[in-house]
């Protein structure tokens, strides 16, 4: 098989279908894997193309494109408190396998030590060990856990350099 052409690059008002398409297909496997079942719940499946679009002036959102095809995509938002949120991570099926996964993580990590950014949380399904693992693997680990959707979801962070870890699993310390 030869080897794909990578690039991470910030979003345009052009990948927004592309990005459509990239959560329809990640977040279908998502509810489907955990058992969602009930409209609503998993609000990626509700964007439209207007909201997404509406999100690129909100967030960061970077894409990868994959010798031409816009084939992932994941979103940054500064919070208030400094931290910085992770949102809306999605690969193709098509391309999953090709560390496209890891090629938007990079880009996530150059983002945060470029700004200075010492703290990325974000929430997954806390039954989906591939991403629990995914994560772990790069760096994050779990600091709480709710259930206010239905399901368990987990919160994870990570930590870049010069902080010390204010959390651990139950609450703060």
């Amino acid at each position: 098989m030869a080897v794909k052409t990578v690039m991470v690059r910030l979003a345009t008002k052009e990948d927004v279908p592309a990005i459509r398409q990239i959560m329809q297909e990640a977040f279908s496997f998502y509810a489907m894997k955990v058992g969602i079942s009930t409209p609503g719940a998993v609000q990626a499946l509700e964007e439209t193309c207007a909201d997404i679009e509406k999100q690129l002036d909100e967030k960061i959102v970077y894409v990868a494109e994959c010798d031409g095809v816009v084939a992932g995509s994941v979103r940054l938002e500064v919070m208030s408190d400094g931290t910085v949120y992770f949102s809306r991570f999605g690969v193709l099926d098509a391309y999953k396998g090709q560390n496209i996964g890891d090629q938007l993580m990079e880009a996530v990590d150059d983002f945060m030590h470029h700004h200075g950014y010492e703290c990325l949380s974000l929430h997954t399904a806390a039954s989906l060990l591939s991403l629990i693992r995914f994560y772990y693997a790069k760096g994050f680990v779990i600091v709480s856990s709710d259930a206010p959707r239905g399901y368990t979801r987990a919160m994870l962070c990570k930590y870049y350099e010069g902080v010390q870890v204010k959390y651990a699993v139950g609450g703060s310390w």
